[in-house]
């Protein structure tokens, strides 16, 4: 009978070590899906800024499409005064240490 209880007793205390390591998992995924969610939250208000920025500076308006955007802010990447200012930034980074 003594082997019965203590086999018993071993199941229990699995099925309770299970247990918490499901509880465990569940915190895990919450912290994780805050963090994510406080990210998102970041990213989204970065980029409603930025757009705010062009529509402000660009004069762009409703009429022109996603497209017509894309397109001009490629052009605008590869222009002369967007590569020197991504060389001074490359350059106080460096100074910064980054």
């Amino acid at each position: 009978m003594a082997k019965k209880d203590n086999f018993l007793d071993f199941i229990d205390k699995k099925n309770k070590a299970l247990e918490k390591e499901r509880q465990l998992k569940n915190k895990e995924q919450i912290i994780l899906n805050r963090n994510n969610f406080k990210e998102m939250k970041k990213k989204n208000q970065r980029l409603l800024t930025r757009g705010t920025y062009l529509d402000e500076i660009l004069l762009l308006g409703e009429n022109w499409t996603d497209e017509e955007v894309k397109d001009l802010l490629k052009k605008l990447a590869v222009s002369q005064t967007y590569l020197e200012i991504i060389k001074q930034r490359k350059v106080k980074e460096e100074e910064k240490g980054y």
